[in-house]
């Protein structure tokens, strides 16, 4: 694994060229067509830890049974490039020196359980969220996860260059502003990005149950946990001809209130995540969607509403919360938002030609990622 560059400034159009994803209601095509129609699957949870505590959830079919933490994610993101391959067969060819960046959960809600069981208040609301165990979990996904899923994927050449980006919702848009980077200064010529997140393994069902997080009969105000994977197969700018959409911007920021420290959510670093990354562009409201993971948390609407307050225009767009279809999916989300609005540009029910994906980690970490579809007349990079 290489680092990679800084971001260059200003952030270069992206072609997106391919895509592909994995949720509970299906792949890119399958998925999109049911979470459009309102359909759910929402099933019982098998393998609660607590025989009395049943659990809900949208649950991902064909994946084996027993497949827990690394193998589990390794297995949901070589379906979601099965599915990449298989509605876009002819991608895998010529894509010259090529990377990968995979984005997957943080540490936090872990950490924050930890504390909640007895460490001070002091220590665990002070500063922005530093996970302690990141090293061990980047090396368990090196010696794992990668060569597990790369085996899965028998279509995907091996990458010459492979990140990992381990910050839940707001990794989506730090591993675009990586891949802008390697991309747009010519040390690669394609790059696959995508997310991978589960919250169904027992033992994680817990500690959201335990945190307060879920939503169940008795708890209303808590959300649904799900899993995903998905993909989006980027060029280097400039080099793809009719390509399925751009990603035209990306930026992140850190904040102090993270969910568990007894701050209010204000907005104010999502709000400066949103702005850097729509930088001037979509000002008028008109043609743009927005996007978010609304997912009946009162700290997570709350900060939505302070967003909204904070960027009038984003108020007066349209507005898909895609937890409603797939469950809370974490690091999966903001790939999974930007291949729905893709699918809404190619076939003309998103209402808009740009689509802003809000990502807002519990950790504190904020970032936002501009999508733009191919319909849009007289900016196409």
């Amino acid at each position: 694994m290489s680092t990679a560059p800084p971001p260059s400034a200003p952030f270069p159009a992206l072609p997106v060229i391919a895509a592909g994803m994995c949720t509970s209601l299906g792949g890119l095509v399958a998925g999109c067509a049911a979470s459009r129609a309102g359909i759910q699957r929402i099933s019982e949870l098998d393998g609660t830890v607590e025989e009395e505590m049943v659990f809900w959830g949208h649950a991902v079919r064909n994946i084996p049974e027993g497949s827990r933490g690394m193998d589990r994610l390794a297995h949901l993101g070589a379906l979601a490039l099965e599915d990449l391959f298989s509605e876009f067969p002819d991608v895998g060819e010529n894509l010259g020196r090529f990377g990968l960046i995979v984005c997957l959960p943080s540490g936090y809600l872990e950490w924050a359980l930890s504390f909640a069981a007895g460490a001070s208040r002091d220590a665990f609301s002070s500063g922005v969220f530093v996970d302690p165990n990141e090293s061990a979990r980047l090396q368990a996904a090196r010696e794992s996860l990668l060569p597990t899923l790369l085996s899965l994927a028998p279509d995907l050449p091996e990458p010459v260059w492979t990140g990992l980006v381990l910050e839940d919702q707001a990794g989506f848009a730090e591993g675009a502003a990586r891949a802008a980077a390697l991309l747009s200064q010519g040390r690669l010529d394609s790059c696959l990005l995508g997310g991978l997140d589960s919250r169904l393994a027992p033992e994680f069902l817990e500690i959201l149950d335990s945190l307060g997080l879920l939503q169940t009969p008795e708890f209303p105000a808590g959300f649904l946990p799900g899993e995903a994977a998905a993909f989006l197969l980027l060029r280097a700018p400039g080099t793809a001809h009719q390509p399925q959409a751009w990603i035209e911007g990306a930026a992140t920021a850190a904040d102090e209130a993270h969910r568990f420290s007894g701050a209010p959510p204000v907005g104010d670093s999502l709000t400066e995540a949103v702005r850097n990354a729509m930088d001037g562009r979509a000002s008028d409201q008109s043609g743009l969607l927005v996007t978010a993971s609304v997912n009946g948390s009162p700290w997570n609407s709350n900060e939505w509403g302070y967003l909204l307050t904070r960027h009038r225009s984003l108020g007066e767009a349209d507005h898909w919360f895609p937890v409603g279809s797939f469950g809370e999916t974490g690091a999966a989300f903001g790939p999974v938002a930007a291949l729905m609005a893709m699918r809404g540009f190619s076939r003309g029910y998103a209402g808009a030609h740009r689509a802003v994906i809000v990502l807002s980690s519990e950790s504190g970490r904020k970032g936002a990622v501009v999508l733009k579809g191919p319909a849009s007349t007289g900016d196409t990079p």
